[in-house]
């Protein structure tokens, strides 16, 4: 199976914008279906996606938005699509809120781009190490540095902490 992540806007069913996920056929090519990561609280957005050897997916994604009170500064996330959830809702976590707004662009929008990545960890092969982000500070313009906490995390399922424990760092 081949699959593709994207930014989709807002809609009639979806109040933020959110995570189309499409599925084609390997073989030929043939359309599947889809799924969406998204929420009634915040945009879900910059998807990026990695497969273990298992063929289980793990994926980075942001997340940020909302109104009035409810409002989140831009943060991380991260989701597994698996064995134990292979449909939604799918296992996932949010990073703390971010504490400050991304940069204001010349356009009048407010940007924090794709900084998110992942991969399978290795030498296990059956968890994921994703690198994300939060903004600690207001970004201002979007040609100036911003202050930003990082974060590496590696995740699965407990079943496969071994490899982990194994292989870190103490």
């Amino acid at each position: 199976m081949l699959s593709w992540a994207f930014n989709a806007k807002q809609d009639g069913s979806h109040p933020f914008p959110y995570i189309r996920r499409v599925y084609f056929r390997a073989s030929d090519r043939t359309y599947l279906g889809a799924s969406e990561f998204w929420g009634n609280w915040s945009a879900h957005l910059y998807p990026d996606m990695a497969v273990d050897d298992r063929g289980h997916v793990g994926m980075a994604c942001s997340y940020g938005g909302g109104t009035g009170t409810s409002a989140y500064k831009p943060s991380g996330c991260y989701v597994l699509d698996d064995d134990i959830a292979p449909t939604q809702p799918w296992s996932n976590a949010f990073l703390p809120a971010g504490a400050g707004n991304p940069c204001l662009n010349t356009d009048g929008l407010r940007r924090w781009g794709d900084y998110n990545g992942i991969r399978e960890w290795q030498p296990s092969g059956r968890l994921f190490l994703v690198t994300t982000f939060s903004l600690s500070a207001n970004a201002g313009g979007c040609g100036s540095p911003a202050s930003v906490n990082v974060y590496n995390i590696v995740f699965g399922r407990r079943r496969d902490s071994g490899g982990y424990n194994r292989f870190k760092v103490a």
